[in-house]
Parts: structure tokens; C-alpha cells; sequence
């Protein structure tokens, strides 16, 4: 039995391991020698449980030496039970307090002063249609636009260009009011995802200098130049 239990324990995948072992308890059933079962149970690291040898005993076996072992297997079938519950009152502990947070966020408003103004071009806010966000910054919809496009990735851009092309479309065509809402929806979730001042864009822009970006013109760019091309040069003066 030793050799075969070295032969069982050779081949590197652990169901075939297990068949193995299973063949060697279904020998040792045969004979109803039920200590060499407990042994192959024991010895088997794992790879056998006393419930795996017990459907090859007969009938007429006695088994009261797997008494502590059945006892055993019981205990411990009872321990992963109650923490599969425990596990499973923490799952819906966890999903009570989303959906709690979900109704919150539904239920929440963000109140817009009569006199509010655009954070961008700072024209009141109401003259055309805007986002409004939670921290209390309001955006243009033409201005979020303005801001937003160039800061796209080349997919996010080809996915903004899509969606205004099916908006279009469905304008035109006068689609159903579901419709043109899911495709709002889209747009804007593209255009103002974050806020443009507390979000990534504004981290990004640290980076990127104050004037010379592809909005401005060259005459706005040239009005910030602080160099007086009339004066001589360093070279001018050593020639000199």
C-alpha cells in the first residue's frame, strides 16, 4: 500500500491525484478494512474527507472507529455553514447601505441662484442650456464643449463624435422621447462626467502653459509676449 500511495501522490494535477486516492480506499473497502481507511484519510494531505471514503463501505461495516472522524467532518461541515451565513448577512449589509447611498445620490439637488454666471465665460447661466455639479460650479453646455474636446483621447473623441452624429439624427428624424433621452444622456455624460474645475481636466492642465494652446489665436498669444523685439539683441550689442 505504501508504493501506491507514493504512486498516488506523483502526478502533478490534484484531480488526478484525488482519483488515485479514491482507488486506493475503494481497495481498502473491499477488504472492510476500515483502520486502512482512516489511515488513506489521514495520509492523503488533504486530498481525501472522511465523506469521500464512506460511499465505498458496505453496508454491513462496522464503523465505529470513523465515530471521532464522521464527528469531525460534522463539526467542521457546521463551522463552514454558519460562515457561509455570516458571510452572506455581510453581503446584504453591504448591498442595504448601497442601495441606501443610491436613493441618497437620486434624492439629491443642486439649487442654482438666480443670478448665477457661468464659471467659464462668466455670462449668466440661465441664458442657454448648462451643468450644473455638486460642488457648485455651472457650466455652458457650448462651454464644457469648448473645454472638454480638446482635452479628449483620440476613442473618446471618435465616441463623442458618434453619439452627435446619432443625436443629429434622431433630432432630424424626430425620434421617440426615450430615445433622444438616452442619447442626451450619452452626450452628456461624455461631456461633463466631472466638473471641469475640481475634476481631472484642471490636474492635467498644470502641465500645460497659460497661453499658446490650440484656442488661442496667434494674435492673443503675441499680445502675452513680454520680450520688446526692438531692443538690440546680445549679439547686436557684442557686434558692437
Amino acid at each position: 500500500m505504501t508504493l501506491a500511495q507514493h504512486a498516488a501522490c506523483a502526478p502533478a494535477d490534484i484531480s488526478q491525484r484525488q482519483q488515485l486516492w479514491l482507488r486506493l480506499a475503494h481497495h481498502a473497502a473491499i477488504h472492510e478494512d476500515v483502520p486502512a481507511l482512516v489511515a488513506l484519510v489521514q495520509q492523503s494531505a488533504g486530498l481525501l474527507k472522511i465523506q469521500d471514503v464512506l460511499p465505498y463501505m458496505s453496508d454491513s461495516t462496522v464503523i465505529d472507529t470513523l465515530k471521532d472522524d464522521i464527528c469531525a467532518a460534522l463539526d467542521a461541515y457546521e463551522q463552514r455553514i454558519a460562515a457561509r451565513y455570516q458571510e452572506m448577512d455581510t453581503h446584504r449589509e453591504a448591498i442595504a447601505a448601497l442601495k441606501a447611498e443610491l436613493r441618497a445620490v437620486n434624492q439629491r439637488c443642486v439649487v442654482v441662484e438666480i443670478d448665477q454666471t457661468c464659471d467659464v465665460c462668466c455670462e449668466a447661466i440661465f441664458t442657454e442650456r448648462f451643468y450644473a455639479f455638486s460642488c457648485g460650479h455651472c457650466f455652458h453646455a457650448t462651454c464644457c464643449q469648448r473645454l472638454r474636446i480638446p482635452a479628449m483621447n483620440v476613442d473618446l473623441l471618435a465616441e463623442f463624435e458618434r453619439r452627435m452624429v446619432e443625436l443629429d439624427r434622431a433630432q432630424e428624424y424626430g425620434a421617440p422621447a426615450d430615445v433622444m433621452q438616452h442619447l442626451e444622456k450619452a452626450v452628456d455624460d461624455l461631456l461633463a462626467g466631472e466638473c471641469l474645475i475640481c475634476g481631472t481636466l484642471m490636474i492635467r492642465a498644470i502641465a500645460l502653459p497659460f497661453i499658446g494652446g490650440p484656442l488661442e489665436s496667434p494674435e492673443e498669444v503675441e499680445s502675452w509676449n513680454i520680450l520688446d523685439d526692438s531692443s538690440p539683441s546680445e549679439n547686436d550689442k557684442s557686434g558692437s
